[in-house]
């Protein structure tokens, strides 16, 4: 969720948009994502940089901020994540053709994708 927050320019990735399931006799789960969504204006308050940091930073956060946490969590598949959420994010103009987006909203959307 973070790579995708980060590359799809979800800056309103606080902390309320993550939550845990708890099956009786099973351990903790990451519950299923919710509030993904392209929430980025350059100059506003609320979301202009992330509401969450990554490696420290909330803006111009790079793929190597992204491998640091995936490290720090050893997370063996880093980059592997990353490289399939950027080629995921960056078929946006597909997706919004499908879903029948605005043109204009869509190239909007299509200039703030960051590529890592």
């Amino acid at each position: 969720r973070m790579v995708f927050n980060v590359i799809a320019r979800n800056c309103d990735d606080h902390s309320k948009n993550f939550s845990f399931i708890l099956k009786q006799g099973d351990r903790w789960r990451l519950a299923p994502a919710y509030d993904l969504c392209h929430a980025y204006r350059p100059g506003s308050e609320w979301v202009s940089r992330h509401a969450l940091s990554v490696n420290g930073k909330r803006e111009n956060i790079t793929r190597e901020d992204l491998i640091v946490i995936g490290r720090s969590i050893r997370n063996k598949k880093a980059e592997e994540i990353i490289d399939q959420v950027n080629d995921t994010v960056h078929n946006w103009n597909y997706y919004a053709d499908k879903a029948g987006v605005d043109k204009d909203k869509k190239v909007s959307i299509d200039k703030t994708l960051i590529s890592l």
